[in-house]
């Protein structure tokens, strides 16, 4: 049977694969999810970082260096591990929840990569080091470990900690939808729009902005056309994408913006079942506009 000290961290390793597990789902969405990944990135900084980590940082290693574990090989490896993640975590939640902009499949790629790094530390931290400490570890630095780990727990969080983010973790997960095919295809042409030179906003069809490739602060997905184009503007938009679905023919849009010129390109995404799914719609300085309907 194992020692209470490593069955609590090896439980909440499995809360933190889980956590990884929703992560990695919310990657793999077509469209940003940034609420949901603050989420998950909050989840993994207070319980993965600042309650597990906290516990072998300030107890767990110590305690087996002064039995006589070497500090240097896993135990140092762990350490700068913990500091990495804890410096990339901080990053991440305090870019959410300032709303920065940011490139979505560049920031995605390194969300998967630390998914990775941080399963594999798991990985490590339970065939090297957690099957070694028990041979230096006595009786009673187990259970002063088990009073430590008691203490960090009530001063950061209060009782209940295990049940509280365990509850948090369920409702993440049935709130994390599954990903499918046609999703992962999406990811692949919203990463060709990330790379266009022209700006571009993916709109559904009562013209809700689902997605933008240039991550203006103040424009997120959700918002309706209103919050980033004038009144007139976003009229003549909305009749396009109704003139779309009735297979009308749509004309480019030009208008300005600032003393500049931009001509709006439109462009139907079919579905043979359900015909406009969306409309793509792409934004450039133009200068010829003979062909197209102008508005100021």
């Amino acid at each position: 049977m194992l020692p209470l000290w490593l069955q609590q961290l090896q439980n909440e390793h499995e809360l933190i694969l889980r956590a990884l597990d929703v992560l990695e789902k919310q990657t793999s969405a077509p469209m940003p999810l940034n609420n949901k990944l603050y989420e998950s990135l909050r989840l993994l900084l207070d319980y993965g970082d600042s309650i597990h980590n906290t516990k072998e940082e300030n107890h767990l290693f110590p305690t087996l260096v002064e039995r006589g574990m070497p500090r240097q090989g896993p135990i140092h490896q762990m350490i700068m591990d913990h500091e990495a993640e804890r410096e990339l975590l901080i990053k991440w939640v305090q870019m959410l929840s300032e709303h920065t902009s940011y490139a979505q499949t560049t920031f995605y790629s390194c969300l998967r990569q630390y998914i990775e790094s941080r399963r594999e530390h798991i990985r490590t931290e339970k065939d090297q080091l957690y099957t070694r400490a028990t041979a230096f570890l006595t009786p009673s630095d187990e259970d002063k470990l088990l009073q430590a780990f008691k203490h960090i727990e009530m001063k950061l969080f209060g009782d209940g900690v295990h049940d509280h983010y365990e509850k948090l973790l369920r409702e993440m997960e049935l709130e994390t939808p599954h990903v499918s095919r046609h999703q992962l295809l999406s990811l692949e042409i919203q990463a060709i729009l990330e790379h266009l030179k022209q700006e571009a906003l993916l709109l559904d069809p009562e013209g809700t902005i689902l997605y933008a490739n240039r991550k203006n602060p103040a424009l997120y997905p959700g918002l309706s056309l209103g919050h980033y184009f004038p009144r007139s503007i976003s009229d003549a938009i909305l009749k396009r994408i109704s003139d779309m679905g009735k297979g009308n023919l749509i004309r480019p849009l030009a208008y300005t913006r600032n003393g500049i010129r931009y001509l709006l390109q439109f462009l139907p995404l079919l579905s043979q079942e359900k015909g406009v799914m969306g409309v793509l719609l792409l934004i450039e300085e133009f200068v010829n506009l003979e062909n197209a309907e102008h508005l100021t």
